[in-house]
């Protein structure tokens, strides 16, 4: 009917904003057809549940007021450059399917967003170990968040998560992790000039971290598998031979490694990189970010926390919590595992 088709069109426009009908809302088959900039399948739902069997069909059965409406959506402008992947389609329209049910959904969730380094250019996820996303792409992720999610600092995500109300936006929280430089000189640059909130955790030292040793290590061929005697060699010589995924491998067993045998490695790889002066955070960048975002703790050595007994766990926990405090000039209380 004509008030069913309203009252989905009204609510495409809430969801997706430009949307043109390209087909007489009182069509005999009963059939809704719409053009939409970002083609968000059964956008309105009485119930919260989407109407969608199939996102890839162009036409979809949706609940409006309680009546069944067939909704076939057309694209109104493109999605893609003409050159894009096939994976480039499904990433977007999975996110939007997310968003959109989120929305919809009564259930009290949010969403808390770990980014690690930035950089001019991506990284490469096949043979770095943690790759830096580029900026371009951090700006336009950041830009999509605000447009779509209500982005909050991480202190205020379980009370917002709790306050949400069904067709509310999803509240999200932007965290980074690790006391790097591009924080300072990519992040915070960005984050100010859109206005958007963020949660810095932090370690509070300038010292470097043992995957960057590593992939230093890597990267100028000063690592020999004799160097990691206790980590298998194919993997040591694949990474230096740069086969996809085996820095990856070797930095995971180096994670795993029992307490000592970890700081053996890590002490050795420092000896290795001893002349990589790019590392870490110093006290004013720390000022700096203490006083235009939130900061939490996220501890000194970045052990693998399970692997700790219960002494070394507390100081872990504890141990320069407060110097991170009176660097940062804020009182610290959050904390961000390390490794997740």
């Amino acid at each position: 009917s004509d008030v069913c088709s309203s009252d989905l069109l009204t609510g495409l426009e809430l969801t997706v904003g430009h949307v043109v009908l390209t087909e007489p809302a009182g069509s005999a088959d009963g059939r809704v057809s719409v053009a939409v900039e970002d083609p968000w399948w059964a956008a309105v739902v009485a119930d919260g549940q989407p109407g969608v069997e199939d996102p890839w069909a162009a036409e979809h059965l949706v609940r409006v007021n309680g009546r069944s409406v067939r909704l076939e959506l057309e694209q109104l402008s493109p999605m893609t450059e003409p050159n894009s992947t096939g994976r480039t389609w499904t990433l977007r329209l999975r996110a939007l399917a997310i968003d959109l049910v989120s929305r919809l959904g009564s259930g009290k969730t949010g969403l808390a967003l770990v980014y690690h380094g930035l950089a001019q250019s991506p990284g490469d996820p096949s043979r770095e170990v943690l790759p830096p996303h580029g900026l371009a792409e951090f700006v336009q992720q950041v830009r999509a968040l605000k447009r779509r999610y209500r982005i909050v600092p991480a202190s205020e995500l379980l009370h917002a998560t709790r306050a949400r109300r069904r067709g509310a936006r999803l509240p999200v929280a932007l965290t980074f992790d690790d006391d790097l430089a591009s924080h300072v000189q990519v992040a915070a640059p960005v984050l100010r000039e859109l206005g958007v909130p963020a949660t810095f955790f932090l370690s509070g030292t300038a010292n470097p971290w043992w995957w960057d040793d590593l992939q230093w290590a890597v990267d100028r061929q000063r690592l020999t598998p004799s160097d990691l005697s206790d980590i298998d060699a194919n993997d040591v010589t694949g990474a230096l031979q740069r086969q996809e995924g085996a820095v990856r491998r070797v930095a995971t067993t180096i994670e795993r490694a029992a307490p000592n045998r970890f700081r053996e490695i890590a002490s050795r790889l420092r000896e290795l990189s001893a002349d990589r002066f790019d590392f870490g955070l110093q006290r004013t960048d720390v000022r700096a970010l203490g006083e235009a975002f939130e900061i939490g703790f996220h501890t000194v050595e970045h052990p693998l926390l399970t692997q700790l007994d219960d002494d070394a766990l507390a100081d872990a926990l504890t141990s320069g919590r407060n110097r991170l405090a009176e660097e940062s000039g804020r009182p610290i209380r959050l904390f961000a595992y390390p490794h997740g």
